[in-house]
C-alpha cells in the first residue's frame, strides 16, 4: 500500500479579539479604551456598510495591521461588534 504524501500543515497566525461599541454619524472620530473593550465613534453612516468599513480602517491603523486582517466578526447590523485582528 502507497502512503499517500503528507499535505503541509497550515502555520495558524496569532489573532486577537476587540470587542467595540461602535457610533455612527458622529460629529468626529475617536477610538477610546474601555473596560469592557472600545468605544469607537466614526462620521460614516450606518448605512451599506459604511460604519463598518470605517471601524474596520481605524482598528488597522490602530493596531498597525493591512486593512484585510481585520475582520468583523460579530455585530453587522448592531451597535457593539466583535472584530477579529490577525497579527
Amino acid at each position: 500500500m502507497k502512503k499517500t504524501p503528507e499535505k503541509p500543515k497550515k502555520i495558524e497566525q496569532g489573532s486577537i479579539t476587540v470587542k467595540a461599541r461602535v457610533v455612527a454619524d458622529a460629529s468626529r472620530e475617536l477610538v477610546v479604551e474601555k473596560e469592557k473593550g472600545l468605544m469607537v465613534s466614526v462620521k460614516e453612516p450606518a448605512e451599506m456598510n459604511r460604519a463598518n468599513n470605517r471601524v474596520r480602517i481605524l482598528l488597522a491603523k490602530k493596531y498597525g495591521v493591512p486593512l484585510k486582517k481585520v475582520l468583523l466578526v460579530r455585530g453587522h447590523h448592531a451597535p457593539s461588534k466583535t472584530f477579529s485582528i490577525l497579527l
